[in-house]
C-alpha cells in the first residue's frame, strides 16, 4: 500500500493528470489494460492523457495504486492563480 499525503490530493478534485502516459508506459500496460484494472473507460483514460478531462478523488487514488505510485505523482504543477 502506498502512503500519500492525502491533503496534496484531496483539494485539487478535477486536476491534470499529465503524467498518466509516462507512467503507464513504463509498466508496459495498454490503455485498455489500465482502464480495465481501474474500473474507468478506455475513453476516459484516453481523455485524461490528452488533457482532456481532469480526474475526481476517487479515480486518482485508484489509478496511482494501479501504477505504484503516490497520486500527487500523476498530476503536473498546481496552476496559477491569478
Amino acid at each position: 500500500m502506498i502512503r500519500y499525503d492525502a491533503d496534496a490530493v484531496a483539494g485539487r478534485p478535477g486536476r491534470r493528470l499529465t503524467e498518466l502516459r509516462r507512467l503507464r508506459e513504463r509498466l508496459a500496460l495498454s490503455q485498455a489494460e489500465l482502464a480495465e484494472r481501474s474500473g474507468l473507460s478506455r475513453t476516459t483514460i484516453v481523455s485524461l492523457e490528452a488533457g482532456k478531462a481532469g480526474a475526481q478523488y476517487a479515480s486518482i487514488r485508484k489509478l496511482a495504486e494501479i501504477l505504484g505510485v503516490d497520486p500527487v505523482a500523476l498530476m503536473g504543477p498546481d496552476e496559477p492563480t491569478s
